[in-house]
């Protein structure tokens, strides 16, 4: 729920707000923030594969009730965390790649659209 969470908020910043809208500087301000909030996302992925060894802790204590379910419950969320944790690693390098392969050419139109305003135009 927590990551649907996160997705929805990007999606909704990226898409339906703030990029669809504005300069390149603007656009510029977009991709630095999404990369934020995926280095947010990376952070509650940690958060995830931490409480999965605290379920799994929570199995070993001796007189604990039910600690096979603990335990899998523990695995389980490790694992989504693991999973998770990999996929926004992934999504991250991916959206730093293409920032790289396009920050010259938008770097030139921002510095066009600077001249541009200085003139008047």
């Amino acid at each position: 729920v927590i990551n649907f969470t996160v997705i929805l908020w990007i999606f909704d910043h990226t898409f339906l707000r703030r990029f669809v809208e504005g300069n390149v500087f603007q656009r510029f301000e977009v991709q630095r923030h999404v990369e934020q909030m995926l280095l947010l996302n990376i952070g509650l992925d940690t958060a995830y594969i931490f409480a999965g060894l605290w379920l799994k802790a929570l199995a070993a204590i001796p007189g604990m009730n039910f600690p096979e379910l603990w335990l899998g419950f523990g695995w389980s969320v490790i694992l989504q965390g693991a999973f998770l944790f990999i996929h926004d690693n992934i999504f991250h390098y991916l959206h730093r790649a293409n920032f790289r392969k396009c920050r010259p050419f938008l770097e030139d139109v921002m510095e066009t659209q600077l001249e541009l305003r200085r003139q008047g135009v």
